[in-house]
C-alpha cells in the first residue's frame, strides 16, 4: 500500500510534511573516479505546511537560539499505521522561511544541521568523519 501521509514529528508537534531533500556529497578524483575522502551531508531541507492557528513559535525559537538543537522524526504513515521513520538527531536550525500563498495555511521552509540521520536502518554520525 502507498504512503498517505507524512509528517515531521519535533517538541510533541506533528506537521504536515510537503517534502524533504537530503543531500550527501563525497570528493572524487579528477583523474580516477574514485571517491576520496569521507562523505558528507551537505543539506538536509524540509518543507511543512500548517493551518493557521494560534502562535506556534517552534521553528522560529529554534532559528534564532544559535546553540539550540533538537531531535526530530520524519514519519511515513499507511492508513494511520507507522511504516518508516527517518531519525535526526541533535539538528541545528541554519535557515528558516516562511510563506503563505493561499488563506488558512502556512508553508515553512527548513535547512537542518544534524549530527546524526539515520535513514532506511543505515546511521550517518558527522563525529565519525572528523
Amino acid at each position: 500500500m502507498p504512503i498517505t501521509d507524512i509528517f515531521l514529528e519535533v517538541d510533541n508537534r506533528k506537521d504536515q510534511l510537503i517534502g524533504y531533500h537530503i543531500d550527501f556529497d563525497q570528493h572524487i578524483d579528477d583523474r580516477t573516479g574514485k571517491p576520496v575522502g569521507r562523505p558528507s551531508l551537505t543539506q538536509f531541507s524540509i518543507r511543512i505546511r500548517r493551518e493557521s492557528e494560534d502562535a506556534a513559535p517552534t521553528y522560529i525559537d529554534w532559528q534564532l537560539e544559535p546553540t539550540m538543537q533538537k531531535d526530530l522524526d520524519i514519519c511515513f504513515y499507511d492508513n494511520h499505521h507507522l511504516k518508516r521513520t527517518i531519525k535526526i538527531g541533535q539538528a541545528y536550525l541554519v535557515s528558516y522561511n516562511q510563506n503563505n500563498h493561499e488563506p488558512g495555511a502556512i508553508e515553512e521552509s527548513l535547512v537542518l544541521s544534524p549530527q546524526t540521520i539515520e535513514l532506511d536502518g543505515v546511521s550517518f554520525d558527522r563525529r565519525d568523519y572528523k
